[in-house]
C-alpha cells in the first residue's frame, strides 16, 4: 500500500521576503518601482501565493506612452541575504483601456536539486497589471477621460501550469527557499 507523506513545512517564511517590482516604457522611461516587504501586501485569503499591490504614480502617464511595457519582479531575503529574479524585463503590450488588466508571465527555473530530473519546471510567475485614469467633471459635457493614467494595480502570483492552478502559499515558500535560503536550513 502507497502511504502519500504529507510535505513539510517551509522553512522561509512569507514576512522575510520583500518583493520589488519594476515596470518601464519601452523606451526604458521608468513606470514605477515598488519595494514592498511581504507583510505588508495584500494576501489572498484563501491560502493562495497571490498578492495585491496598489500603486501610485509619481507623475500621470499619458496612455499613448505605455504602448509597450516591461517588468522585473524579484523576490529578495529580508536584509538583501539572497535575491531570486522570478521574472526580468518581460515584455508586453500594454492595454489603453482603463481597468483593463495586462499579463505578464515568465517560467520559473527548477531548483538545483531537481534540474537534471525534469526538462520543465511547470511554474510560472504571473503579473497582471491595470491601470487606472482619473476622469474629471466638465459642467457642460459631464465626466470626461483626460487621457493620462494615475494609479495603477498590480497582481502577483505562482502558476502551475500543468495543473492550471495557482500555488499554495507553502508550495510557493517551498519553491523559493530552494533559491534563497542555503543548502542546510
Amino acid at each position: 500500500m502507497l502511504h502519500l507523506q504529507k510535505p513539510i513545512k517551509p522553512h522561509l517564511p512569507l514576512n522575510d521576503l520583500l518583493f520589488v517590482i519594476n515596470a518601464r516604457t519601452g523606451e526604458s522611461s521608468t513606470l514605477f518601482t515598488q519595494s514592498k516587504p511581504c507583510d505588508e501586501l495584500q494576501v489572498d485569503p484563501n491560502g493562495i501565493f497571490k498578492f495585491a499591490v496598489d500603486i501610485d504614480l509619481e507623475s500621470s502617464l499619458k496612455k499613448e506612452a505605455i504602448r509597450e511595457i516591461k517588468v522585473t519582479w524579484n523576490v529578495v531575503l529580508r536584509g538583501w541575504k539572497a535575491e531570486f529574479h522570478m521574472m526580468e524585463s518581460c515584455s508586453g503590450k500594454a492595454s489603453l483601456v482603463p481597468e483593463a488588466e495586462d499579463l505578464f508571465s515568465k517560467e520559473l527555473p527548477l531548483p538545483g536539486c531537481c534540474s537534471n530530473m525534469v526538462t520543465a519546471s511547470s511554474l510560472v510567475a504571473e503579473i497582471k497589471l491595470g491601470f487606472c485614469s482619473e476622469n474629471y467633471i466638465d459642467e457642460e459635457e459631464g465626466i470626461k477621460d483626460d487621457g493620462k493614467f494615475k494609479r495603477g494595480k498590480l497582481s502577483l502570483a505562482i502558476m502551475n501550469t500543468k495543473h492550471w492552478r495557482y500555488l499554495s502559499m507553502d508550495d510557493a515558500l517551498r519553491h523559493l527557499q530552494h533559491f534563497l535560503l542555503p543548502c542546510d536550513a
